[in-house]
């Protein structure tokens, strides 16, 4: 999964998408290559534990109970979790 959002620019303000053409939208940038004014978030994929005998993330106690809705976005450009 993919997810694009405005990045923060300068002052941390956030750039603001106003599309009119189809042009503008942000998935159409994206596909063009131009992504200096957006960030990319992608899903974290899951390890596998053998002892669970499972795929698992690492929710740091955030996660109660367990999901396959349950996901993480990370930045592949610093592997931050966001």
């Amino acid at each position: 999964m993919n997810v694009l959002i405005p990045r923060v620019g300068k002052n941390d303000v956030q750039v603001v998408w106003k599309p009119i053409r189809k042009e503008d939208h942000i998935i159409y940038q994206y596909k063009c290559g131009s992504t200096d004014k957006m960030m990319i978030l992608k899903n974290k994929a899951p390890t596998w534990n053998s002892a669970l005998n499972a795929y698992v993330l690492n929710f740091f106690g955030r996660v109660t109970m367990p999901s396959v809705k349950n996901f993480q976005l990370v930045n592949p450009e610093n592997g931050i979790i966001q």
